[in-house]
């Protein structure tokens, strides 16, 4: 079939079924049931008034020829139900809770008498979900209040929902920690890949990470969908958090807090224990009010909230910083961490002994001082600018030194945020509401060198300061067309800008470093960037901003007729990425062990330093930027059509259909390039025609995006909900989903430039170094697109993959909930997950697998060049290469390495797939006798198929996923405790008793989370030969890291240890697993506990006081794991090498007043 001729007139039809669109995902909900008389007979043309008790907005409808009624478009809230018809009593239905995007279910059974006669009743909170098979977690306004959540962040609470996984560090959670917020995997979903709702519009920067989230004070609730059966959700591969923010009611409410932190209520962290260093000053304050009222009764209300965080709190750190032996050339006191002497070795004495093998010298007394040649200028002084290191009882190594004292810099934030809404209810049958929110961040933390007094230059950090500006609004419209037809329209815009700005200044750039004039003439006059292996290096990224913009239409039309309900939609987004990066404008330099060890093919972990290395001025690889800056944009838009049918009284079906289309991204200014590997390249070498090059947007008939367009994305959705009889009903239900992504390439070839230095010509001999690393004005400009298929000829380059897709996940679930006396809950489901499409990366230009085999020596051989003088300011133009070059795909281009960097990287390869399987088990009691808890259990299995083991390779690696968590338990608890006045016990005691115990709550939010796998992706040189898994794990051996040597001596290995690892070896292919579910990084184990005080201080008017307990037991969390480079002094060790993730515990007063 062909599908684009069939889908163009299909989406005509379908649009014209709309009439009018309506934006896909919102927060409003839905209500329906059956009217019908004593005996069960369906009641026709039964009027229906649905009256909001807070706004006094009402809602009518009728029931139909069957006795049914369908309401959509209902703002969350409480309501009061009039259900009226000739001849029978009025029913009245109070106290009815509709949740933010919930099916909600209500029959009316109406007795004969007289419609001026009323029964009345208080509704019992509906439990059951009966009419939809998606499963959800509603948050209430009370949970999120009351719960202890880090930061006032309301994503915090979603961390108990079945099927969240916590997948990185949560040290911090405040609204404006979006890497933290965005850090869930919810059923399976790989990080950035939810869909994140607020007010129904998406609040997600480039596709990905989350951008303006509401204070809890502005938030109402928030309802969390694991799996979506209803076509009007998509863009996910995970779930839905859908947040609604408050809004004013016929009432005038406000209120006022302050929260305060202070150093005395806070533990100290671990690692300042582990150096015995005192705990820091911390000081945090977050205050704010609101107020909400009527402008007009009954028709407009306002609502407006401020909040503001201020905060100066530590920022534990430790690093490790060269000893004052070492900054002078001094390594005759470095050691290993089996106690030998690391031995430096002369990188211009290397010959090639008698087997012909390379060889080096030993440096005379370990000293580079004994050196015939001088050390580099621009080390020494570079050097010279770092403290000293100041931990106590370091290891024999000398690492981890320098830890945060109380004259470091601290962590600072300061963070206003504002939030308007208003609604206006124009007529019984229009609503509209229109939001404003702002918020902007200032922010400085990361210091490693600088002090209180002092800006150090060569300081790692680039936020000094760091802030981010959000602006975000929106403006929705409800309009009931007839009782059973209504539409509903909205726009939304969303601005966020962030930048980062380092501590380089112009007193200290490459000219006053020290480096030739010839260099300083081609670079930015700001710091560079130098790396260390095993240090923490110096000089951070130069200031870069980056602007993106979400701007979203949308509009869908729902229909009652009968048992089906029916809506239909149109979701339009408009994604724009502007940034100004300048990246290594100044240079980076990379420094390892390679110039310095013994194995001049192969990084030694036993010889050589990378502070050797620098001080000889000889770094493994050199880079200097000259950047453009990209102005992306992508469109997205959606069509979904879906129909609920209460095919009896117990059995609900969700049919839907959802279509998707994923544009290209495109440039303002054409600024985008692909790889073509067939075309001829016009590059003239003698005896050889070369094949790829690289095509660019908009030139010689090239397209503007650089992905082929799709426009086969449709997600069949379908659910169906069994009761059997009041209490039990069984949900099962499948949708195919697809998942938005913004896949940048960032700065095209071409349009930016990376000028490679060269550092050696010959196996292991330094060519260029530190002080003159880009000779005879070397550093290439852009040439753009002028250049055409001779562009970046003897680069390195990336570039998305033009068969990109969107990509997919199967959703699918069967269980059941069961209603237990008491308002309890339980619930039991299989979850699965199919992904697909995931996006991979791959390195083309390798040496071919035949190749491999004939060994370092042979491939790194120095052979004439057939390109040299023909590729000025690259590694290619020089008079020899070495033969593994030529012998790549694509030899005009560099040749990649065998852990598949460097090279030609073709990125978001749409063949990477995944699978989760799971077990959840939920108990539920809303809140009922002042009690309110939920203990959700998941059991459940990942395994991931997104990675090349070699750039050979023709098939992907099966290993576990990287976030499998096999064992996850959340348990929430609200209790209102049963003493004092209105409650259980105590009401007549005296005055002054029953006061003292009146109002108190506990509440409290658990995470047992098991540990994920570990991973050895960016350790290439970690080969395991065995299980490294041990019985009983510390944090300064996770694992046993016992290791075999080349040589054959062994090194990390404790008494009666066999060695479990060796040292991959120079052009070594990978038939090792990248992450062994064997050994995990430490789990999870985290309380929040909360003790608050409600006081009535006159009729209309409350105070809270509040303590909480943030990791009330002080559990501390290492979710980066053990260090797995077995090339590191820190090989398998967690202690004093990967910094606490979690906050020590704090203890955190409240004090809130509302009326």
């Amino acid at each position: 079939m062909n599908f684009r001729r069939w889908t163009l007139p299909g989406l005509a039809s379908l649009i014209f079924l709309c009439a009018v669109p309506l934006f896909a995902q919102g927060t409003q909900a839905t209500l329906d049931g059956q009217v019908t008389d004593g005996t069960g007979a369906a009641l026709a043309a039964a009027k229906i008034t649905i009256r909001n008790v807070q706004t006094g907005v009402s809602t009518t409808s009728v029931s139909g020829p069957d006795g049914y009624y369908h309401v959509s478009s209902l703002d969350p809230g409480q309501y009061s139900i009039i259900v009226q018809q000739p001849s029978f009593d009025t029913s009245i239905r109070n106290g009815v809770h509709v949740e933010v995007a919930q099916h909600a279910t209500l029959d009316f059974s109406l007795t004969p008498g007289s419609v001026n006669e009323n029964v009345t009743v208080t509704a019992a909170t509906a439990q059951l979900e009966t009419e939809t098979a998606t499963q959800s977690t509603e948050l209430g306004q009370q949970k999120l209040l009351s719960l202890p959540t880090q930061g006032h962040n309301p994503i915090s609470a979603v961390f108990s929902v079945p099927g969240v996984v916590v997948t990185t560090a949560d040290t911090r959670l405040r609204a404006f920690d979006t890497a933290g917020t965005s850090g869930t995997s919810i059923n399976g979903s790989p990080n950035g890949t939810n869909e994140i709702l607020v007010d129904g519009m998406s609040s997600l920067q480039n596709a990905s990470t989350a951008s303006y989230i509401p204070t809890q004070e502005a938030t109402s609730e928030v309802r969390v969908q694991t799996t979506n059966y209803d076509a009007a959700y998509g863009w996910t591969l995970g779930g839905v958090i859908n947040m609604l923010s408050k809004s004013g009611t016929n009432e005038i409410h406000g209120s006022a807090w302050e929260y305060f932190q202070n150093t005395v209520l806070n533990a100290n962290s671990f690692n300042n224990n582990y150096t015995h260093t005192p705990r820091s000053s911390s000081h945090v304050n977050t205050f704010g009010f609101s107020l909400s009222g009527p402008i007009i009764k009954n028709k407009l209300f306002a609502m407006y909230t401020y909040e503001d965080l201020r905060q100066v709190i530590p920022d534990p750190f430790i690093v490790s910083v060269p000893t004052d032996l070492q900054k002078v050339g001094d390594f005759s006191q470095t050691y290993n961490a089996n106690g030998s002497l690391q031995v430096i070795y002369d990188p211009y004495s290397t010959y090639t002994d008698t087997n012909g093998v390379l060889r080096r010298k030993a440096v005379p007394g370990n000293n580079l001082k004994n050196l015939s040649y001088p050390m580099n200028p621009i080390a020494l002084k570079v050097l010279a600018m770092l403290p000293a290191g100041n931990v106590k009882n370091i290891p024999i190594t000398g690492l981890n030194n320098l830890t945060n004292g109380p004259n470091n810099r601290k962590f600072t934030d300061f963070f206003p945020e504002h939030m308007i809404r208003v609604d206006y209810a124009i007529n019984p049958a229009t609503r509209i509401f229109g939001r404003y929110s702002r918020n902007a961040l200032q922010e400085a933390r990361g210091f490693r060198y600088s002090t209180t007094s002092t800006l150090n230059a060569a300081d790692t950090t680039s936020n000094n300061p760091f802030t981010r500006e959000n602006h975000n609004g929106t403006v929705q419209l409800t309009r009931v067309l007839n009782p059973t037809t209504v539409l509903n329209a909205r726009v939304g815009l969303e601005r966020y800008k962030t930048a980062s700005i380092p501590t380089q200044d112009t007193t200290t750039g490459p000219s006053a470093l020290g480096f030739a004039s010839d260099y300083v003439g081609q670079s930015a006059n700001v710091f560079p960037q130098f790396t260390w292996a095993n240090y923490n290096g110096a000089g951070a990224v130069p200031a870069n901003t980056t602007t993106s913009y979400n701007y979203t239409v949308g509009a869908s039309l729902a229909k009652s007729a009968g048992t089906n309900n029916l809506s239909a939609g149109v979701d339009l987004r408009l994604l724009r990425n502007n940034v100004q990066s300048p990246g290594a404008s100044s240079g980076k330099f990379v420094f390892d062990q390679t110039f310095t060890g013994a194995t001049p093919l192969s990084v030694s972990s036993t010889s050589g330093n990378a502070l050797a290395s620098f001080l000889l001025g000889t770094p493994q690889t050199g880079t200097i930027d000259k950047n453009s800056y990209p102005t992306r944009q992508m469109k997205m838009t959606s069509l979904y059509l879906q129909n609920d049918i209460r095919v009896r009284k117990n059995l609900t079906l969700n049919l839907g259909i959802r279509w998707d289309y994923l544009g290209t991204i495109t440039d303002r200014f054409n600024g985008l390039a692909t790889f073509d590997p067939t075309v001829v390249n016009p590059l003239a070498v003698t005896g050889q025609t070369l094949y790829g090059g690289l095509l660019f947007a908009g030139v010689n008939g090239q397209q503007r995006g650089i992905t082929n367009q799709r426009w086969g994305n449709l997600g069949p959705r379908f659910g169906a909900s069994y009761q059997l009889g009041h209490s039990t009903v069984f949900h099962g239900g499948y949708g195919l989903l697809y998942g938005q992504a913004m896949n940048d390439p960032g700065e095209a070839p071409g349009f930016s430039y990376t000028t490679n230095m060269v550092t050696s010509v010959q196996s292991g001999i330094p060519y260029n170094t530190l002080t003159d690393p880009f000779p005879n004005s070397s550093v290439q400009s852009p040439s753009y697109a002028s250049n055409g298929l001779k562009t970046y000829l003897g680069q390195s380059f990336s570039f998305a993959s033009p068969n990109g897709k969107a990509p997919t996940v199967q959703q699918f679930s069967f269980g059941v909930q069961h209603q237990f006396p008491k308002d309890f809950l339980l619930t039991m489901s299989y979850v699965g997950a199919r992904f697909g499409r995931l996006p991979v990366s791959h390195q083309i230009n390798a040496v071919p697998l035949s190749a491999v085999g004939f060994g370092a020596t042979y491939l790194t051989q120095s052979v004439a060049n057939p390109f040299a003088g023909l590729l000025p300011g690259t590694a290619l133009n020089n008079k020899t290469v070495q033969r593994q070059q030529l012998l790549a795909p694509y030899p005009q281009f560099l040749v990649g390495t065998i852990t598949g960097t460097s090279g030609i990287t073709e990125m978001f390869i749409p063949i990477g797939t995944s699978s989760y399987d799971a077990g959840q088990f939920v108990l539920q009691k809303r809140l009922s006798y002042g009690l309110d808890f939920t203990v959700q259990y998941t059991l459940s299995k990942q395994l991931d198929q997104k990675l090349y083991s070699n750039p050979q390779d023709t098939g992907l690696q099966k290993v576990i996923a990287a976030w499998d968590v096999p064992r996850n338990m959340q348990i929430s608890l609200l209790w209102q405790l049963p003493f004092g006045t209105g409650r259980a016990f105590g009401s007549h005691l005296a005055a002054p008793v029953r006061w003292a115990i009146s109002g108190w709550d506990v509440s409290s939010l658990t995470r047992l989370q098991a540990g994920m796998p570990l991973d050895l992706t960016n350790s290439t040189n970690s080969v395991p030969t065995g299980n490294p898994r041990l019985a009983h794990p510390t944090l300064a051996r996770w694992f046993n890291n016992c290791t075999q040597l080349a040589s054959g001596a062994t090194q990390y290995c404790q008494s009666g240890d066999t060695p479990v690892w060796t040292v991959r070896q120079a052009y070594q292919l990978q038939t090792w697993k990248t992450r062994l579910a064997s050994v995990r990084l430490p789990g999870v184990h985290n309380s929040d506990i909360s003790l608050a005080r409600n006081i009535r201080v006159a009729e209309r008017v409350n105070a809270v006081f509040r303590t909480d307990f943030i990791n009330a037991f002080n559990s501390p969390q290492f979710f980066n794991g053990p260090t797995s480079d077995v090339n590191s002094a820190n090989f398998g060790r967690i202690l004093g090498v990967s910094d606490q993730s979690n906050l020590p515990r704090f203890v955190q007063f409240s004090l809130k007043a509302e009326f």
